[in-house]
This record gives C-alpha cells, sequence and structure tokens, in this order.
C-alpha cells in the first residue's frame, strides 16, 4: 500500500509540474530551470518575395506594352455658322472634332489595329508612338461587325505585339486589356491595364440587321 501511495504521489507532482503548479518546487529549483526559446518566425527570403510578384500577367505587360500606340482621329461635321442664318437660309461651316484611341503594332514595318469605331467617319487618323513621335495613318481595312480597322504607317523596325490563336483559348483563363485611351493627357507614356477572364469561346454575335442585335456577355 504504501508503494502505491508513493506511485499515486509522484504521478500527482508530474501532473502538476506540467500544468504550472508545483508547490512542491522551491524557488531556487525554480530559478535553475531553464526557460523556454522564444518563439520567433522564420524570416521569409526576400527573393521569394520579388519573385512571386512575377506573373503570367506582369510577363504579358511587360512583353506587349512597347507595342501599344494611340490613335488620334479628326472629324469634319458639317454644322450651321449662325443659328439665324440657318434658319433663313445662310450658308453653313464646319466644325473638326479630335478623337482618340488605342491600337497596337502588329508588324513591324507600321500595320496597325485598332478598333473601327475609333476610326469612324475621321476624315484624318494618326498613331503616336510611346516616345511621342506621331505618323499620319492611312487605313487600308475595316470590319465594323467585329469592330476592328487596320491603319498603315510608314516606319520600321517598330516592336510588335504577337497575335495568337482564339482555338487556343480556354474558358476561365486570364484576358488582359492593354491600352492607351487617355494618350498623352496624363504626361506619361505608360499604357493602362485591366484584367478579366474568358467567359466563353465560339459565341456568334448577331448583327443589328439580323435580329436582336449583338447581346451581352
Amino acid at each position: 500500500m504504501k508503494s502505491r501511495s508513493s506511485c499515486v504521489g509522484l504521478l500527482a507532482l508530474v501532473l502538476a509540474g506540467c500544468e504550472g503548479a508545483n508547490p512542491s518546487l522551491s524557488e531556487a529549483q525554480s530559478r535553475t530551470l531553464p526557460a523556454a526559446p522564444p518563439m520567433v518566425a522564420a524570416p521569409v527570403p526576400a527573393q521569394s518575395v520579388a519573385s512571386s510578384r512575377r506573373t503570367a500577367i506582369t510577363t504579358a505587360v511587360e512583353r506587349v506594352a512597347p507595342a501599344v500606340v494611340t490613335v488620334q482621329t479628326e472629324t469634319v461635321e458639317r454644322v450651321p455658322v449662325d443659328f439665324f442664318e440657318y434658319f433663313m437660309g445662310g450658308r453653313s461651316g464646319e466644325r473638326r472634332n479630335a478623337g482618340i484611341g488605342s491600337g497596337f503594332v502588329i508588324r513591324a514595318d507600321g500595320v496597325v489595329v485598332t478598333n473601327a469605331h475609333v476610326i469612324a467617319g475621321a476624315s484624318r487618323v494618326s498613331v503616336a508612338m510611346r516616345d511621342g513621335t506621331r505618323y499620319d495613318a492611312e487605313v487600308v481595312g475595316l470590319d465594323e461587325s467585329n469592330d476592328l480597322a487596320v491603319v498603315r504607317i510608314k516606319a520600321k523596325g517598330l516592336p510588335v505585339a504577337p497575335l495568337g490563336r482564339s482555338s487556343d483559348l480556354i474558358v476561365g483563363e486570364w484576358t488582359i486589356a492593354i491600352g492607351n485611351p487617355f494618350g498623352f493627357v496624363l504626361g506619361n507614356n505608360e499604357p493602362s491595364v485591366s484584367v478579366g477572364v474568358v467567359s466563353a469561346v465560339g459565341r456568334n454575335l448577331a448583327g443589328r440587321g439580323e435580329g436582336g442585335g449583338p447581346t451581352s456577355t
């Protein structure tokens, strides 16, 4: 019985020590116990943080941004010279309106793709590069149903945005819109960037003359 009670007492002593309330230890003994090491988070290497910032999006922007251009247009609108003269059979005049849009170079010899609505009705089209150089542009192709247009400038050795294939698209993968809708108004030559995802592939949008018109996706 004595040995059994001694074992029980030893077990109670051990449990009390684990719970941090050990009345049998003297103050001198407790001072000799080693202190627990402080919990310090392991440092994260700076190189891994920097590399994690680089994604497929940042890589694509760096590759394509040099080929992004600003497309500037001028349209001529017939307007009455004076309101009262107009109703009295007076002569009419012209008003010139400036427009701006984005495009990108697809061939180093000056072929540029932009939107059809950007150059619609324009009497003059020009292209401004990232360094501010401007070229007069000639419209060589227009596809209003897909809102695409092709213009050409007299230049060589331009940076090119390579074209992919729509058959390689995957629903849900990233899409990146890179453009320069403000031109040089903001005082810098960096394009704007926004991202989304491919919502669908192989859709056919009906034209306005074929029924309900283009549908939203």
